[in-house]
């Protein structure tokens, strides 16, 4: 849980430290991330990181957790809410979450890494997290969407479970290959594959 001691910090200096989290987090495992490069990234000493968070599990519930926030108050705006149709609110909301790669270059990173992490010594902690964060991820969705375009036997939340997993499937392809996808690079792959399962998934008088 975080401090008082860390909220009571400069904005920036907390921008700064959540920042650092999420490149080491997010580029190592749990277990093989360094607090001692976590402060350094951050300008500040270990001990201080560890006057704001008792452990190194309490700083990373915490990083999750903000994760989660950030991500949210970039996608969910009155327009977010306006849309009624499936696949452009997948691309509105893909399009505003590349943004905050200006800010924070490794979220990214470090929600895939938290997502698919196993037998690390968070994970038990972390999933359940992560279950209840994806139920009201799914409610806030799907609020104003207009279903009735989806041919019958299209399960909706199914369907954007698996384009979650083709994105994530395409953004670690491109890590293994030690190539980075861009910004523009990632929208564009992922404007063919909902191009693509809107075709399969749409009743004729909706495409």
């Amino acid at each position: 849980m975080v401090s008082e001691r860390f909220l009571a910090l400069p904005e920036e200096k907390q921008r700064r430290l959540v920042a650092a989290g999420f490149k080491v987090f997010g580029l190592n495992e749990y277990k093989k991330a360094s607090t001692e490069d976590i402060a350094r990234e951050a300008g500040i000493s270990k001990g201080y990181l560890f006057y704001y968070f008792r452990n190194k599990q309490a700083l990373y519930l915490y990083l999750y957790d903000k994760a989660l926030e950030i991500s949210r108050a970039q996608v969910l705006d009155s327009y977010f809410h306006s849309i009624t149709d499936f696949f452009e609110m997948m691309a509105y909301s893909a399009r505003k979450k590349a943004q905050l790669s200006v800010d924070f270059p490794y979220l990214t990173e470090f929600i895939l890494r938290a997502y698919y992490s196993q037998r690390e010594d968070v994970s038990g902690a972390l999933q359940k997290k992560i279950l209840a964060d994806t139920q009201a991820s799914y409610q806030a969705a799907f609020q104003s969407l207009n279903l009735r375009a989806f041919k019958p036997e299209v399960d909706p939340v199914y369907l954007m479970r698996l384009l979650q997993w083709m994105g994530d499937g395409y953004h670690n392809e491109c890590q293994r290959r030690g190539s980075p996808p861009t910004v523009a690079e990632m929208m564009a792959e992922f404007d063919r594959m909902l191009a693509l399962m809107k075709k399969l998934c749409y009743r004729e008088e909706y495409l």
